[in-house]
């Protein structure tokens, strides 16, 4: 769901607008849906009630969603599903519309540039292999068709994908990395590899994950909820030590811990497996 949106006057919100998204055939529903919410005070955007005959479909749900401040309600039936109800551009922009998941993977997608729906539903047409994200990997990858040749996708762990690179000044990589790291934020590599005319997409990811050519490097930041400094401050003053666990890099977790109270004046960073003995008092 979207966030709310109230416009406030004094104490009183004054207006919450939300965006009903439904099948064609489940229109009475939407309606009966609308019509309540209408009842208790709320704004609603519904097609049926507010788009014209003719208009763009893919432009006015981007416009409903992208809306500052939109609450989404989604009819979730056997009808919403069925691609005979929708067309193609309607169901990428119900996707860009309905972007859930690891919160990586959306930022990442929404922060990649316009036309997010046209980006979407080419990326699915030429996909032909995907390699899911493997922990101990630390990265992930995906097979795509450009005409008639095989590009490989990589992004992950900046170590784990400079490995696996060639032609990259690793020292100079890294220094970027840390500096972005030690301003908390999270730091992916992103990396292709171009296979030559004729060769088929690879059917292992240890065949696809190698050779890579490094594009460049990818910064988030997921700041901390603002109620986790008063937490942490609560459990200091209880006498409670506070660890993070965590599988960012140690520079990113040690400046978020810093930025909510964690550590002050003594943090303590372990690398990966250091946590094969108990954690000290």
């Amino acid at each position: 769901m979207r966030s709310i949106h109230m416009v406030v006057q004094g104490d009183n919100a004054i207006d919450v607008r939300i965006f009903v998204s439904h099948a064609g055939p489940d229109t009475a529903w939407a309606e009966w849906v609308a019509w309540q919410l209408q009842v208790e005070g709320y704004a609603v955007e519904l097609d049926a009630w507010h788009w014209r005959a003719g208009d763009d479909f893919v432009e006015r749900m981007r416009d409903a969603v992208e809306r500052s401040g939109v609450l989404m309600i989604a009819l979730w039936s056997a009808q919403y599903f069925d691609a005979r109800h929708a067309t193609r551009d309607e169901w990428s922009a119900i996707r860009v519309a309905m972007l859930q998941g690891d919160p990586t993977e959306i930022a990442l997608a929404e922060g990649s540039g316009p036309d997010l729906p046209a980006r979407l539903a080419a990326r699915d047409e030429r996909r032909r292999a995907l390699f899911r994200f493997d922990a101990r990997l630390r990265m992930m990858s995906t097979v795509a068709q450009h005409d008639g040749r095989f590009r490989v996708y990589v992004k992950g762990a900046p170590e784990a994908v400079l490995a696996r690179t060639s032609g990259a000044d690793r020292d100079a990589v890294m220094a970027v990395v840390a500096d972005l790291a030690q301003r908390g934020l999270r730091v992916l590599a992103v990396a292709v590899r171009d296979l030559p005319p004729g060769a088929g997409a690879p059917a292992r990811r240890e065949d696809a994950e190698a050779g890579l050519r490094l594009l460049g490097l990818a910064g988030l930041y997921d700041p901390p909820r603002p109620q986790v400094a008063g937490a942490v401050r609560r459990c200091h003053d209880a006498g409670l030590r506070v660890h993070i666990v965590t599988g960012d890099n140690g520079a990113t977790a040690a400046a978020v811990a810093a930025e909510v109270g964690i550590g002050v004046g003594a943090l303590d960073v372990l690398p990966s497996g250091g946590l094969s003995s108990p954690l000290p008092p």
